[in-house]
């Protein structure tokens, strides 16, 4: 075999095997092409959830701190040593109730002394009354034994109010806090015996900016939440409100009452407001998942005769998994929430399932 014919049939053997070679990728190009054909003349499939009317609530938000609607140091009037404490850590009491008493024996002496006292000027004044008709007595000498009967009483009303200073009592009903002192002890009226704060109704002081002062007035509703307990929410109303704006902030006082029928809230805590400004019963309401936002634009996906409609939107509140439309849609307009990636204007779509805004679709296996 000449070298020429060597060289035409292994020119022919590599065209063959490259032949062979591009065989399955030229195959396979063609199904990818039939593939992509397939799935562009498929319909996009896409979950929706209407646009819903409900009461939308506007609120300005604020924090505050709590106080007791009563709280008190409670301390002796006088100075003496403490006889008896009748009260445990943390004990609710009564109003009046003896919280506490300071040795009073000496008073107790003299208070006897002033009403044997007053029981001398009472008999000498009667003896002399009796007398007067007689004679026996001048005026002015009943007169001055009145006068002397009359200091003898004030005498033992003063004496038992200073004996009752030595009893410490409840000023209002409400829980004490910690005893720090024993029996025994000496104590003057600087000395704190313990706390008595009244926690059945808590009051929250807080700041309002003066741009919502228009659409504050007493007995607004507010709501109060406390992280330190796990977001625990309570409903309460302002009681009060400052004569003037601070010049400052910019800001006016306010007080809100809150019920504390669990007695979780306590003077000192920390607490976030919301203050309800006004309501509207007529506002529009989509799921957040139905939104696509574009930069600094808000777009939602609306299904109309099964094609899509790209709209602009005007956002306002957000609550619980709901955002709310101020333009750009109407109640009952079908917003897609699942399948929005691929979704563009003017296409078309087909339903696979309507839900409830916020809800989570149901999917069933095949």
């Amino acid at each position: 075999m000449s070298n020429r014919t060597k060289i035409t049939y292994g020119a022919l053997a590599l065209i063959l095997a490259i032949a062979i070679f591009s065989l399955p990728n030229l195959i396979g190009s063609g199904g990818g092409d039939q593939a992509n054909q397939s799935n562009l003349s498929r319909i996009q499939q896409v979950i929706v959830a209407p646009a819903i009317k409900r009461t939308a609530v506007d609120f300005v938000s604020s924090v505050g701190t709590a106080r007791a609607n009563e709280a008190v140091i409670i301390s002796s009037k006088v100075t003496g040593r403490l006889e008896e404490v009748l009260f445990e850590d943390g004990q609710y009491v009564d109003e009046q109730d003896i919280l506490a008493r300071l040795d009073s024996r000496e008073l107790q002496a003299e208070l006897l002394s002033a009403e044997v006292t007053l029981r001398q000027a009472e008999q000498e004044y009667e003896r002399a009354i009796s007398l007067s008709g007689t004679q026996a007595v001048s005026q002015s000498r009943v007169e001055e034994l009145a006068a002397l009967k009359d200091a003898a009483e004030a005498m033992v009303q003063a004496q038992a109010a200073r004996l009752e200073e030595f009893t410490i009592r409840a000023p209002f009903s409400g829980r004490v806090g910690v005893n720090r002192l024993s029996r025994g002890a000496l104590i003057d009226p600087s000395t704190q015996i313990t706390t008595l704060d009244d926690l059945a109704l808590i009051k929250v002081d807080f700041a309002i900016p003066e741009t919502e002062i228009q659409n504050v007035t007493v007995g607004t509703e507010v709501t109060a939440t406390s992280r330190a307990l796990n977001d625990f929410e309570v409903e309460g109303r302002i009681e009060s409100l400052e004569t003037r704006v601070d010049p400052v902030n910019r800001t006016i006082g306010a007080v809100a009452n809150f019920e504390n029928k669990e007695k979780l809230l306590r003077p000192g805590m920390f607490l976030n407001l919301n203050i309800a400004l006004q309501e509207r019963d007529d506002a529009i309401f989509i799921a957040e998942e139905g939104l696509s936002p574009s930069g600094q634009q808000q777009f939602a996906y609306v299904v109309r005769d099964n094609v899509i409609e790209k709209r602009e939107l005007v956002l306002g509140l957000r609550e619980s998994g709901l955002v709310e439309v101020l333009n750009g849609l109407e109640e009952g307009d079908l917003v897609v929430v699942r399948g929005v990636q691929f979704l563009r204007n003017g296409m078309e779509v087909e339903i696979q399932q309507q839900i409830e805004p916020g809800t989570a679709p149901t999917y069933t296996q095949s």
